[in-house]
């Protein structure tokens, strides 16, 4: 029984949550790369959807962009999280469904919300920039 307890108590939380960073951080970096790369077929296909501003092409490539960087060194996580979900919520409910379906037809997008809530409910854990900056005084639940 005691092996059995052993091998469900949570000793790597800490590393699980850098995992988790690193994997969301991926996917916004290299999409809000993509964004600010091409302004003009980014900002064409903003159009499209009814944002005329160039402004939101900015605004989004660079939340992404710099989001998905203080993500992966975990710095400012929980604010970063909220922004992130944010650009994710406008997507889902904001957006045209490009095929109907469960999720309003973005079952990506939706999956990326819900994966920020989770890294805003477990915050930036030990393995992170804040927690080294702030010699643990960061409130983690990892």
């Amino acid at each position: 029984m005691k092996s059995i307890k052993k091998m469900y108590q949570n000793h790597n939380a800490s590393a699980a949550a850098l995992i988790l960073r690193i994997a969301i951080a991926l996917i916004f970096v290299t999409e809000g790369w993509a964004k600010i790369t091409d302004i003009a077929g980014t900002a064409h296909f903003f159009t499209m959807i009814g944002l005329t501003s160039t402004f939101w092409v900015y605004l989004v490539g660079y939340t992404e962009f710099i989001g998905g960087l203080l993500l992966a060194v975990g710095f400012l996580t929980k604010p970063v999280c909220v922004a992130l979900a944010i650009d994710m919520a406008v997507i889902i409910w904001g957006l045209p469904a490009p095929h109907g379906g469960l999720f309003w037809g973005h079952s990506y997008e939706f999956f990326l919300l819900l994966t920020l809530m989770s890294m805003y409910a477990i915050g930036a854990g030990h393995h992170s920039l804040s927690y080294l900056l702030t010699k643990g005084r960061v409130k983690t639940a990892v």
